[in-house]
Formats: C-alpha cells, sequence, structure tokens
C-alpha cells in the first residue's frame, strides 16, 4: 500500500537528491502544560433482550432441535425443575424425564419433523400451533411398529422464566387422530373418524406472529362474545349459538374429523354435540385478548348420552380440558375458532382406556 508524505519530507528528499544539505528546521516554541489524556468512553452496555425475543429464540431452537432429533437440546430449552403436561394431566417433572420422553417418540417416529405456524405472546406466556408428524418404523413401549404416517395439528401454553427457559409446558393435540393414523388404536376406537394426515410443511422463521399490546388489555367485549358460544351450548340454543357467528365462519376443531364451514355446517356441528352429549358445561381458567385474537383455556364437562361415531351411549359423565383462540371480524362477529383437545381424555372418562 502506498502512502502519503508530509510536505516536508518531500523537500528533504528533493534536497537529498541535490547534494545539498539540509536546513535545519526551526525549534519549536516551548509547549505549555500538557494535558492529560482523556478516558476512553466506555462502551454502553447492550440491552438485555426483552422477553419477546427470548420467546422466539426459545421457538426457533425448539423447532432445530426437534427436526435434528436432539431431545438433550430440547431438554436444555427447560428449567430443571420445568413441568410438561398434556391435555391438563401431568405427564413430566423435570428436564431429565422431558429428554427421556421426546427420546422415546424420535425411536417410534425416526422420521418426525416439525414446524410452527403461529404464535401469540403475553408478557412470559407464549402460546404457538404446530404440525407435527412422521413414520411409525420404530417400537413405542409395547406397541409394535405399523409403518404408517401421522401427521396432525397440535398447540402448546409455554410460561418462561425471566432468563428464558421455560417452566412449564401444556400442550394439546388429539392423541386420538395420531393412533388413528398410526394404527395403535385398538377395537372400535380405530373406527372412529379422525383427520386425516397433515403434510408437515417446511420449518420457517416467519411464521404469522401476534403480541400483546395496550389496545389488547380488558378488551372485555370480545372475551364476552367468545364466552356467548359456550353459554349457548349450555343452554342447548341454536339461535343464540348462530347469533354469534359470521357468515363465512370457519370451525377448526382439531380434535373433529374435519372443519365446519359456514352457518349450516356450524349448526350440524351444534346439533351433533347435543345429541351426543347433555348436562354441558364450560368453565373458563384463562381468557385474554392478543392482536384481536381471544385465547380460552378451560374444562368441557357433561354426560355421555348419544352415539358418538361407533361408540354407544355410557351415560357416563366426563371433564376434559381445552384450549381455543377466536378471530373476531371488526363487526363483532366470530369469524374463525382454532379448538384444540384430546379425544383420549374423554374416552378414558367413558371406560375406553
Amino acid at each position: 500500500m502506498k502512502t502519503k508524505r508530509n510536505g516536508l519530507v518531500a523537500l528533504l528528499a528533493v534536497l537529498a537528491a541535490c547534494g545539498e544539505p539540509p536546513a535545519t528546521p526551526p525549534a519549536h516554541p516551548a509547549a505549555g502544560p500538557t494535558a492529560a489524556p482523556s478516558a476512553p468512553m466506555e462502551a454502553a452496555p447492550a440491552a438485555a433482550p426483552s422477553m419477546f425475543d427470548l420467546q422466539l429464540k426459545s421457538l426457533h431452537s425448539y423447532v432445530a432441535a426437534f427436526n435434528a432429533h436432539d431431545a438433550k437440546a430440547i431438554a436444555a430449552l427447560y428449567a430443571e425443575d420445568a413441568v410438561f403436561a398434556e391435555r391438563g394431566e401431568l405427564v413430566s417433572v423435570g428436564s431429565t424425564s422431558i429428554d427421556t420422553n421426546y427420546r422415546g417418540h424420535f425411536e417410534a417416529f425416526p422420521d418426525a419433523t416439525t414446524t410452527i405456524t403461529r404464535s401469540w405472546h403475553k408478557g412470559d406466556t407464549v402460546l404457538f400451533e404446530y404440525v407435527e408428524g412422521g413414520t411409525n418404523t420404530g417400537a413405542h413401549g409395547a406397541q409394535k411398529p405399523t409403518g404408517k404416517k401421522v401427521g396432525y395439528i397440535g398447540a402448546s401454553v409455554l410460561q418462561f422464566t425471566p432468563n428464558g427457559r421455560v417452566k412449564r409446558d401444556t400442550t394439546y393435540y388429539d392423541e386420538l387422530t395420531m393412533e388413528v393414523q398410526a394404527g395403535w388404536a385398538p377395537g372400535p376406537l380405530a373406527k372412529l373418524d379422525v383427520r386425516p394426515v397433515i403434510a408437515v410443511p417446511a420449518a420457517k422463521s416467519d411464521w404469522e406472529v401476534h403480541q400483546m399490546s395496550a389496545n389488547d388489555v380488558g378488551q372485555t367485549k370480545l372475551v364476552a362474545l367468545r364466552k356467548s358460544l359456550y353459554s349457548s351450548v349450555a343452554t342447548r340454543s341454536e339461535k343464540d349459538f348462530l347469533a354469534a357467528l359470521g357468515d363465512d365462519v370457519v370451525l377448526a376443531a382439531y380434535d373433529e374429523p374435519k372443519d365446519a364451514t359456514g352457518k349450516r355446517e356450524a349448526a350440524a356441528l351444534f346439533n351433533g354435540w347435543l345429541k351426543s352429549f347433555a348436562e354441558q358445561a364450560v368453565t373458563i381458567d384463562e381468557a385474554w385478548t392478543v392482536d384481536g385474537h381471544v385465547v380460552l383455556l378451560g374444562t368441557f364437562a357433561g354426560k355421555h348420552v348419544g352415539a358418538w361415531g361407533p361408540l354407544k351411549a355410557t351415560n357416563k359423565p366426563f371433564k376434559t380440558h381445552f384450549l381455543d383462540i377466536t378471530r373476531v371480524s371488526k363487526d363483532d362477529k366470530v369469524e374463525r375458532v382454532w379448538t384444540y383437545a384430546n379425544n383420549f381424555e374423554l374416552l378414558k372418562y367413558l371406560g375406553y382406556r
């Protein structure tokens, strides 16, 4: 690299070339007191990542670890005393148990993959929807491999510690759907109608994200609108049920065989519930709004009084857990509901599990 020379250096070089002795440069004037060098400026400390950033990082890490079948890396995302629950029932306590559970899943489905499709964030809580699937080519406990594919939609509610580790994971998916798809469901349960296998989309880093804002606090109107659907089930009022729905409503309950689209199909779904179940009651444990969506966690109770597919009435009471998310239109009508629940929880009460 070439460097520039200042004017004095250049002049001395020319005089030397001509054989003339260089002139003595004038002495510098006496210097005054030397100022103390200023202290170097310290860099401002980096801002701590927000809870939202920690949650996104955890979700991305989870998908990467799951698709790499790294159960240890998944467990490391949880606090050492974390609680992992399915369908409202305790499954695992501690990151070591979570590691073991995922290892068993990867053994049963060696090609298992997952992707996140949507997430809703509220303070230290995040709810995310996922698609998961694989091929049963490995043993699952006493269950021999069937070679069949599974693919289903579920959702999880995570609560985080201040440092971004998961302290509680409550997961909702229809285990019946997965077992019927895999060929594991015994006896008459194998004949129940469930959703077809869903292909797992490629994992993306830019899934649909919703954050709670100041506008979401105290939106009692939206929560009340959503609760009105449950009230109409308890009162067995089809009129009230349909009055809360938009004309193009979609009810996507993933423990049902298919979506109900439009009011006609919504009415058929409603009346099917009334024929199979009596004394229906809904209890809401948690409710909040996020970006125009209503999130509800609760329990659904009743009595099995009518045929449910090939299963005859048992007249037994039941209680199951559910999670649902509702999108409300600008004219205050329900336009979309996503519901996640586990029919195996119901079947336990009916004596089939």
